[in-house]
């Protein structure tokens, strides 16, 4: 187990994680060197650790290291500092071999690890060490939290969704939790439909859900079109024809086409939250509620039906969570930072903008807030606004392969080609299946005249986007340039078939 004197306000706030010599009294720190006592190293390293004066403890810990080479504790102890210092090499090789020597240590050794892999990207590596840390120590909700992020990145949403229902009885890492649980359960509603769309293709519940999807923005035109799929493939369908004639006139007459009829009994729709907002006393209780439908309604889903149902639960769990930090901490940075989210998704830029950057004064080293600042206003051909964002962003995340890419874009429209090449190889190190980046780097190649290495890029986006063209086409112009013309005349074949010509 971490360890009891762990402060999670300090953890969450300066991430100084102190792990105590677990079993080992300070009595018993005997060293075989005269003139060096391992309790009065330990004791200097715990007061310099309590300081603040992370290099000091460090060089303590090195000591005793040194000292007591077989002490397991101590190395845990030394790479915990280590990775507060963000050394993350040297942390690595201390934990690694105090897991070596004591493979009983705990789960503290397997925690640092993963989250120092986390915080590298190195998604998958940080899973497996978390997870051995969750089975050393269940009950653990600091690695809860962890391996819930983990299984975000790695698009694991219904186990990133557990840990972090587990995660929210932590106070420090409540507010994350809920932000963490509104992304997991918008994510997890997208699967569903995805689902949907895949095994029941003609399903009126799939253009049910794409109405509501339409309405719900006031896009009247059309979710006007998706009700009348609805009506031509489920003639009877509950409330539609009346749900139709309503947005019908909201297309045509805007304002005045009075309320919205009501949905069909029993119906559990986000659109429902939408029109009737819960009151903040109602959140808990809904809350509550929603988690039990979602247990009911967990697992594949076999029917359309029911899994319209389960992307319907997740969304309004979605609402929920989300809600519940506009009620409990509405300026908080998270609270910011989920308004702005909701602005970009309208398209309100001015809005997001400003909602971002008042999440970055509250929290300025906030991941992916100024790529998000950067990208909306790079996807607006506002360049020169767009560079420094993307530059910030990388400061406080070097491991950041999006932007990077959005960043070599904006390098090589200068003409700053070979920094643009160093920021799009990074990026795929970092992502190796961002294919937008395939494509750029091999625009790159093409023009410097290393052909092979520009097929390469391409043959490797195809295996990415099978059903994208224009891989193919770059590669019939790669082929011609390589004296390949009947190679060319494939890809240009493969290229016209995928475009539906």
């Amino acid at each position: 187990m971490l360890p009891s004197m762990l402060n999670p306000r300090r953890h969450r706030r300066r991430c100084l994680v102190a792990v105590l010599l677990t079993g080992v009294s300070v009595w018993s720190l005997r060293g075989p060197a005269r003139g060096q006592d391992p309790g009065e190293l330990y004791a200097k390293a715990q007061a310099a650790q309590q300081a603040g004066d992370l290099r000091a403890a460090a060089v303590h810990y090195e000591q005793l290291v040194r000292l007591l080479p077989d002490l397991a504790e101590a190395r845990v102890n030394l790479g915990s500092i280590y990775y507060q210092m963000r050394e993350d090499a040297k942390a690595e090789a201390a934990l690694n071999e105090a897991i070596r020597l004591n493979p009983q240590l705990g789960a503290a050794p397997y925690f640092f690890l993963g989250v120092i892999a986390s915080r590298n990207r190195e998604h998958e590596q940080a899973s497996r060490r978390l997870e051995m840390a969750e089975k050393l120590d269940p009950s653990n909700r600091f690695v809860s939290y962890y391996l819930g992020e983990a299984y975000f990145a790695t698009r694991r949403y219904g186990a990133a969704a557990e840990r972090f229902r587990k995660a929210v009885a932590e106070q420090d890492f409540r507010l994350d939790a809920y932000y963490y649980l509104s992304k997991t359960y918008g994510a997890l509603s997208g699967q569903a439909l995805e689902r949907l769309r895949a095994a029941h293709p003609r399903s009126h519940f799939l253009e049910l859900a794409r109405g509501h999807y339409h309405e719900g923005r006031k896009n009247w035109g059309e979710a006007a079109e998706a009700y009348r799929n609805v009506l031509d493939r489920q003639p009877a369908a509950a409330g539609i024809l009346k749900r139709l004639q309503w947005v019908d006139r909201r297309a045509a007459e805007e304002g005045v086409a009075g309320a919205p009829p009501p949905l069909p009994d029993g119906e559990r729709l986000m659109l429902s939250l939408l029109y009737s907002p819960p009151s903040d006393r109602e959140i808990d209780t809904m809350l509550a509620e929603s988690g039990k439908r979602l247990l009911a309604h967990a697992g594949p889903g076999g029917s359309a039906e029911a899994l319209y149902r389960q992307a319907e639960e997740y969304q309004i769990a979605s609402y929920l969570t989300s809600r519940w930090i506009g009620r409990n901490d509405p300026d908080s940075y998270r609270g910011r930072q989920l308004r702005a989210q909701l602005h970009e998704a309208r398209g309100e830029m001015d809005y997001a903008v400003r909602e971002y950057r008042a999440a970055l004064r509250l929290k300025p080293d906030l991941q992916n807030v100024h790529f998000a600042i950067g990208s909306m206003l790079w996807s607006r051909s506002r360049l020169e606004e767009a560079r420094p964002e993307l530059e910030a962003e990388l400061r406080i995340n070097p491991s950041h392969p999006e932007a990077r890419y959005v960043l070599a874009d904006i390098l090589q429209i200068e003409g700053r080609t070979d920094e643009a090449k160093r920021h799009l190889l990074e990026a795929l190190r970092l992502a190796p299946d961002l294919f937008e980046a395939r494509l750029a780097i091999e625009r790159i190649y093409f023009a410097e005249g290393q052909f092979a290495k520009a097929l390469e890029q391409m043959r490797i986006a195809a295996s990415l986007s099978p059903a994208d063209p224009t891989p193919h086409y770059r590669m019939s112009m790669i082929h011609r340039r390589l004296g390949s013309p009947e190679e060319a005349r494939k890809e240009l074949e493969t290229f016209q078939r995928l475009q539906g010509r």
